[in-house]
């Protein structure tokens, strides 16, 4: 409980309660963050119009999707993984360069990601790859440029 008699308060300055899931919390381990990600990525794949409604299974008669995600994890360290864990080194974004700072953030990861998947995969004759980018029409203000790309 050194949370809770140290004062330490939540993010609308109110401390701690005794039943906090905060203060149950026991640390994570590589495997957790490994089913987190893999979490992420589901629910990325998978859209509900809110997150917390990929834990809820469905009444008898809803037409709602069931997805299996509470076996992996609970909904509360979902989220305290999701909000506390920073997947990237907040000091190596430059604000001066014209690059949008969450590909900045992710640039690590990619050139990682794709490191690791020239080491494990070796084309064979009989494959093909049609790669296609199409341009975002909505709203974004962000420009994404990238290079060899027309």
């Amino acid at each position: 409980y050194y949370l809770l008699e140290n004062g330490v308060v939540d993010s609308w300055n109110n401390p701690l309660h005794e039943r906090s899931k905060l203060l149950a919390w026991e640390g994570i381990s590589t495997a957790q963050i490994y089913v987190w990600l893999g979490m992420l990525i589901y629910i990325g794949i998978h859209k509900e119009r809110k997150l917390s409604s990929h834990w809820k299974t469905p009444r008898l008669g809803d037409q709602a999707s069931l997805h299996s995600v509470i076996k992996f994890m609970p909904y509360w360290k979902f989220q305290l993984i999701h909000r506390y864990l920073r997947p990237f080194d907040y000091t190596k974004i430059d604000e001066n360069i014209p690059l949008p700072r969450i590909f900045q953030a992710a640039e690590e990861w990619s050139d990682h990601i794709q490191r690791v998947s020239a080491t494990l995969f070796q084309p064979g004759s009989h494959l093909a790859v049609d790669e296609c980018m199409v341009r975002y029409t909505g709203r974004l203000i962000a420009m994404t440029i990238v290079k060899g790309k027309s």
